[in-house]
């Protein structure tokens, strides 16, 4: 927790917890989620129909605590995006806190996230630094953020959902994830970034386990040398090969907030900013039909101007020059 500051008490804290075949380390996260020094009002489990004792193990947890913990079980595999939706879905707190089967938090997690939600209320997601470890919890040495500034990277590319907290206000206007989306937590954090109401801090409140059953992949490893510019341009491939089909799911999100008769505040402010950024990326790509020096001049005058503030400044005028 940050020194000479109380965190009040009357905010409701829902955990969103999505489990698949976590026998081996499901009770190490659950007994460092109840033992919390500011305990979740519910922990809600999406378990995607599991083949091993996860769900048992959930079961048998429950006699340890009074924190009401809630186990639905997916009928047939969902996948990683839907299990998260449905876990999602039945959190009833103000502030829900994204969580894996795998990791350890640490026991002021969240304290210190209440009491940044509370210092920043124009915030809707609230992130935390995480210790890389491997599976017996011993540390890599490295932070997942540090890891992101060694490749020079922006911490724009911090999308790790397990160290997350959202406001229950934009969930509700971001949730679902659309279907075929690569991940929740980056649509859920990408539309928050467009808000600027995301708080990176740089606290270290979690263990983050990297071991082989993990669904993603380390950037960074500290054993091997790795080139900064080969590894971004790397992630920027990936990404403009994924762009056409996440600016479709933008418009259909952006439909869908136009076509809702009432409008929450939130959804209006995504209304907005959703329609920029749209706006954002026709200009962009109608760059990429051009020739190299007036695709040059043209992203030179639209970065100066401030477009490039909406996305990643420098690194995407580059990416909109060269690829």
């Amino acid at each position: 927790m940050i020194p000479g500051n109380v965190v009040k008490t009357n905010t409701r804290i829902s955990v969103a917890l999505a489990t698949y075949n976590g026998a081996r380390f499901i009770e190490d996260q659950l007994q460092s989620l109840i033992t919390q020094t500011l305990k979740p009002c519910e922990i809600i489990i999406s378990d995607d129909h599991s083949t091993d004792d996860t769900t048992t193990i959930i079961s048998d947890f429950r006699s340890k605590t009074d924190i009401p913990i809630e186990l639905y079980i997916n009928k047939e595999r969902l996948g990683y995006v839907e299990n998260f939706n449905n876990a999602l879905s039945h959190c009833s707190g103000d502030i829900v806190f994204l969580c894996d089967q795998d990791d350890v938090w640490f026991k002021n997690k969240i304290e210190t996230h209440l009491l940044l939600h509370e210092q920043n209320p124009s915030v809707y997601v609230v992130m935390n630094d995480a210790m890389l470890v491997n599976e017996r919890l011993e540390s890599f040495g490295l932070t997942k953020l540090q890891q992101i500034r060694r490749l020079g990277l922006s911490p724009n590319f911090y999308i790790m959902g397990c160290s997350s907290s959202i406001k229950k206000c934009f969930l509700d206007a971001v949730l679902p994830v659309p279907r075929g989306y690569p991940s929740h937590d980056s649509w859920i954090i990408r539309l928050a970034n467009l808000l600027h109401a995301r708080l990176i801090h740089d606290s270290v409140l979690q263990h983050y386990r990297r071991h082989g059953a993990n669904l993603s992949v380390l950037l960074y490893k500290p054993t091997e040398k790795i080139s900064r510019l080969s590894y971004y341009l790397k992630v920027v491939k990936k990404e403009s090969s994924q762009d056409p089909f996440k600016t479709e799911l933008l418009k259909r999100f952006l439909l869908s907030i136009e076509n809702t008769e009432s409008q929450t505040a939130v959804q209006q402010q995504l209304r907005e900013a959703v329609s920029q950024h749209l706006q954002d990326i026709s200009f962009r790509r109608d760059l990429k039909a051009l020739s190299l020096l007036p695709r040059t001049v043209h992203s030179l005058k639209y970065y100066f101007e401030g477009g490039y503030s909406r996305s990643y400044g420098y690194k995407s005028l580059m990416r909109d020059i060269f690829f």
